[in-house]
C-alpha cells in the first residue's frame, strides 16, 4: 500500500531538520519522497508498506527526530469540509480496539477564523462519534483526528507525536559536570541522526568532553564509545554518563584518539565535534586534528556528522570521500561553523 503524511518540523535550522527527516526515513523505508509543502510542513509519500511496521516505525522516527513535532497520517490527501462525516476511517484504526479521540486544528496561514474553527470541529464530531461510536475524550484520547489547513486546501488524519523529548533537561549546564564547549542536546541529537547510525548501531564520538553526544544518545537508545584526553573531562562524562536513566551499552575511554587509536570496524558511526578555537593553541593546530581525524575515523566510519569551524571540502576531496549534506551554521556575525555528513 502507499501511504501520505504531513511532517511539521521545527523552524531551527530548517534545512537541516529536512535532511534528518530524509535520512531516518532511509533507515526504515526502501522507498519515499519528500516535498516541501508549506514551511514547516513537509510531505511525505511512503510506498509498498505494510501498515502494523509503518505505524511501528514512523513512531520509532518521531521518538529519535530532533526535528518533528508531530505527524499526521493522511486519510485523503485533500478533503472538502464538507465531507469529512461521510469518510471511511482506515481499516488500522477500525481493527483496533479503540472507543476514545479528541480533534486538533491546525491552521497554517491564521485566517481561519473563529466560525470556521467551530464548523470543522462539528464535522470531525460528526464523523468519529455519529458515524463510528467513538467517545470525545479532551484530556486523554486513544487518538487524536486533526485537521490541516494550508493555503485554501485541507488535510485530514491520524495525529501523532512525542512533546517531550527532554532537551530542556538535558542542557550542558543542568547535567552533574558542564562545560561551556558542550553542544546542546537539539545539535547533539542531529549530528546521532545524521549520522546514519541505525537502532543496533555504535556512536563514536573521539573528541566527547564531557559527553553530551553520548548522552543524548542514551536518551534515544542507542549505544555509544567515546574517548577523551584530558582525564577531568573522561571523569566527567562517566559521571554525566551514569547520571542519565539508561541500560544503553556506553563506554568512555581516556586517551588520545588521534594517536592512541585506530577505527577498524566498518559499522561504527561518528557522531562528534573536534576541538577547535580556545581549545587549540593555532589554526594548524586545527587544520592537523582535521586532517588526522578524516584519515583515521571518518574514512573507516559508516556514516560521520561532525562540525568544522571552517571549509574541509577540499580536504575531503583528497579522500574520495562522498559528502552528503553540507550547513553552514551562523554562530554569530563574525563566525559560521559548517556542519558535514559523510557516506
Amino acid at each position: 500500500m502507499k501511504l501520505n503524511l504531513l511532517a511539521h518540523l521545527s523552524q531551527d535550522y530548517f534545512p537541516i531538520c529536512i535532511a534528518e527527516l530524509e535520512t531516518l526515513l532511509g533507515l526504515f523505508f526502501k522507498k519515499f519522497i519528500i516535498t516541501e509543502l508549506k514551511k514547516p510542513l513537509i510531505k511525505v509519500s511512503i510506498e509498498n508498506v505494510y501498515i502494523d511496521k509503518v505505524l511501528t516505525s514512523l513512531n520509532r522516527i518521531l521518538y529519535r527526530s530532533a526535528c518533528i513535532k508531530r505527524m499526521l497520517i493522511l486519510f485523503e490527501s485533500e478533503i472538502d469540509l464538507e465531507s469529512i462525516p461521510s469518510i471511511n476511517l482506515p481499516r488500522f484504526i477500525l481493527t483496533r480496539e479503540l472507543s476514545t479521540f479528541a480533534g486538533h486544528i491546525h491552521d497554517y496561514d491564521g485566517d481561519l477564523g473563529r466560525h470556521l474553527s467551530r464548523h470543522i470541529i462539528d464535522k470531525i464530531y460528526e464523523l468519529m462519534y455519529e458515524k463510528y461510536s467513538f467517545k470525545l475524550n479532551l484530556s486523554n484520547p486513544e487518538i487524536i483526528v486533526a485537521v490541516y489547513k494550508v493555503g485554501n486546501k485541507y488535510y485530514l488524519g491520524l495525529e501523532f507525536h512525542h512533546d517531550r523529548k527532554g532537551f530542556e533537561y538535558r542542557r550542558p549546564h543542568r547535567r552533574p559536570v558542564f562545560t561551556p564547549f558542550s553542544l546542546e542536546p537539539k545539535l547533539s541529537r542531529l549530528l546521532i541522526n545524521l549520522s546514519g547510525v541505525h537502532d543496533d548501531g555504535i556512536i563514536l564520538d573521539p573528541f566527547c568532553g564531557v559527553a553530551g553526544i553520548p548522552v543524548e544518545a542514551a536518551s534515544i537508545g542507542i549505544s555509544s564509545l567515546c574517548i577523551e584526553l584530558k582525564y577531568r573531562w573522561t571523569r566527567g562524562a562517566y559521571v554525566n554518563l551514569k547520571w542519565f536513566p539508561s541500560n544503553i551499552y556506553w563506554d568512555v575511554i581516556c586517551g588520545d584518539s588521534l594517536t592512541d587509536f585506530i577505527l577498524s570496524s566498518h559499522e561504527i558511526f561518528i557522531a562528534t565535534d573536534p576541538p577547535y578555537g580556545r581549545i587549540t593553541p593555532t589554526s594548524s593546530d586545527v587544520n592537523q586534528i582535521y586532517q588526522e581525524f578524516i584519515d583515521k575515523f571518518v574514512t573507516r566510519a559508516k556514516g560521520s556528522a561532525f562540525f568544522s569551524p571552517m571549509s574541509i571540502t577540499n580536504i575531503l576531496k583528497d579522500y574520495n570521500l562522498l559528502v552528503k549534506y553540507v550547513f553552514p551554521i551562523r554562530v554569530h556575525k563574525n563566525l559560521v561553523r559548517y556542519l558535514y555528513v559523510i557516506r
